[in-house]
């Protein structure tokens, strides 16, 4: 077949084997690279892992999801731009209808994403505080947070996990 474009995308460590696929690909690509990089897991590889994909990254055009992100990357990357991710206004209107009397906090349980601070924001303002998402259950920091730092919180009354959810449930 022949492609006007290949996109891909990079999320994760694992997700590191398209740099010796796609760069020497002589059709236009693209990888959008979606999280902190090098990796949350990262810290935990052993050996050179990571800079044996490094000769192949210079060779990758690359777009990040925001400037902070590309900013904080330590590596020489060949980034091309930033694209924000895009939602829908039709699909995310907004309402007047109340929905209740509490926050949410929405996201991965990373200390990098605050929940911690969203329970005490709403522990302050005396709301309520319903949590939902994913707890990396590969990522040892990411269960510790969670175990320790979280779970000790939550009350199921002021602060209630009700784990991940669907799209049709977040909006």
């Amino acid at each position: 077949h022949k492609f006007d474009i290949v996109h891909t995308h990079l999320s994760s460590s694992s997700d590191m084997y398209i740099f010796p696929l796609v760069s020497p690909l002589v059709t236009p690509h693209v990888t959008t690279l979606h999280s902190r990089f090098p990796f949350d897991r990262v810290q935990s590889w052993t050996g050179k892992a990571d800079e044996l994909y490094m000769e192949w990254a210079p060779l990758l055009p690359m777009v990040a999801i925001s400037e902070s992100a590309r900013e904080e990357v330590p590596y020489d990357l060949n980034f091309v731009g930033v694209v924000h991710h895009g939602l829908s206004m039709q699909q995310f209107l907004p309402t007047a209808k109340k929905r209740g009397d509490f926050f949410v906090w929405l996201g991965r349980f990373v200390e990098d994403k605050g929940t911690h601070l969203a329970i005490e924001a709403a522990k302050r303002a005396g709301v309520k505080i319903v949590l939902a998402g994913t707890i990396d259950r590969h990522q040892q920091d990411s269960v510790n947070y969670f175990n320790t730092v979280i779970k000790p919180q939550i009350d199921n009354d002021q602060v209630k996990y009700i784990g991940p959810v669907n799209m049709k449930q977040k909006i």
